[in-house]
């Protein structure tokens, strides 16, 4: 028999392989809360800093309250080198010996030290609140992000307009005993060219040009 939520086993006292069954269990909780997880170091990172993801490599660094190095997923639990696997709290209660804080006040994410916390409010430019001081040495971080520290996915397209300016040109020509000419030509920087030519008989002695 199976709980509801997670398919856990009820193991009764008379039951053979409990211990099997207790380590199916076990494993089944350890993948089904997210309350630490397993990330791979892109560098450096002492313990109990609050680290970002990488979106080049894929890998955790210490984060800033920058808008370029966020949002913080999480507060590392130890120390790692480049390419260590370290375990980050997300979200909960995580405590520290070292830590010194200011009771029921507000922890955010640093605005000047790489991977530190704080509880001097950072600019408002990648202000990134991580949870709450519930004792000197405990913060309960929240796991949740503003949208004003997340990547940006806006892309912006430019648009250039240019104008097409047409010429017109007309030309008349009379001339006795002769012919009449009327020529007129449109061009234009498009590629359209429309040309007209009509000739009539005419017998005055005039001649006119207009351009």
């Amino acid at each position: 028999m199976t709980t509801d939520k997670y398919d856990l086993h009820t193991i009764d006292y008379s039951v053979q392989g409990w211990d099997a069954i207790m380590t199916t269990d076990m494993e089944k909780i350890d993948d089904s809360m997210q309350t630490r997880l397993l990330v791979t170091l892109g560098e450096t990172v002492e313990a109990y800093k609050a680290v970002y993801i990488s979106r080049s490599t894929g890998k955790f660094h210490k984060a800033l309250a920058n808008l370029s190095k966020q949002p913080a997923l999480g507060i590392t639990c130890e120390a790692g080198v480049l390419d260590d696997t370290v375990r980050i709290q997300r979200v909960g209660a995580l405590t520290n010996p070292a830590w010194s804080w200011a009771v029921g006040k507000p922890v955010f994410l640093s605005a000047s030290t790489p991977g530190e916390l704080t509880q001097e409010v950072p600019p408002a430019a990648g202000r990134q609140l991580l949870g709450i001081a519930s004792a000197s040495t405990t913060i309960i971080l929240s796991g949740v992000y503003d949208s004003d520290v997340l990547p940006s996915t806006t892309t912006t397209t430019s648009t250039t307009t240019s104008t097409t300016t047409a010429s017109s040109t007309t030309v008349s020509v009379s001339s006795t005993s002769s012919t009449s000419s009327t020529v007129s030509t449109s061009s234009s920087s498009s590629t359209s060219s429309t040309s007209t030519v009509s000739t009539t008989t005419s017998s005055s002695t005039t001649t006119s040009t207009t351009v």
